[in-house]
């Protein structure tokens, strides 16, 4: 009731209080082979995910797939990842995991921020910041090639009799 009677006397209309909201989702996506991902250990909450800006709550946490909803003041912002937690095999400067690991010698990690994920953000305005890291199986690929032989008999000139020889025949 007072605050409709300081807008009548002042004729000023006071506006809401603003939050700016930035939502951090978190994905993991196994593109190896599918023992490699039934057995991948990595979820999106083993990674820990810092916001750096104007008074972000929180400024730190565990990444989740459902989203993370950040509150922060207006101006510029960005988020990073610190990487694995130390219950996770470590990842090497080159994102490729130590060899040895229980996820094997040849598993990448890519990690692909979107674009609101730094940035400013503006008085009032929600924004959505996507994180996804990527598994990649970088084992080399193997190629198995079959030759099959024909050999033909070029003994009458005007006629050629071409069969299947075994792989092995000396013709």
């Amino acid at each position: 009731m007072s605050l409709g009677i300081l807008e009548t006397c002042l004729g000023q209309v006071i506006p809401p209080p603003t939050i700016e909201r930035l939502t951090v989702i978190k994905n993991v996506d196994c593109q190896a082979n599918s023992t490699t991902c039934a057995n991948n250990p990595i979820q999106p909450s083993n990674f820990t995910i810092t916001i750096d800006g104007n008074d972000p709550i929180p400024d730190e946490f565990s990444g989740e797939s459902t989203g993370t909803n950040v509150e922060l003041e207006p101006g510029p912002y960005n988020v990073t990842e610190q990487g694995l937690d130390p219950n996770t095999p470590q990842v090497c400067a080159n994102m490729a995991f130590e060899a040895g690991s229980d996820l094997g010698n040849n598993l990448f990690i890519s990690t692909n921020f979107r674009e609101d994920c730094s940035g400013d953000i503006s008085a009032g305005e929600s924004l959505s910041c996507n994180i996804n890291n990527v598994l990649i199986d970088t084992s080399p690929a193997s190629l198995t090639v079959n030759k099959q032989i024909f050999g033909c008999d070029m003994s009458q000139l005007d006629v050629m009799n071409c069969e299947s020889l075994p792989n092995n025949s000396d013709q």
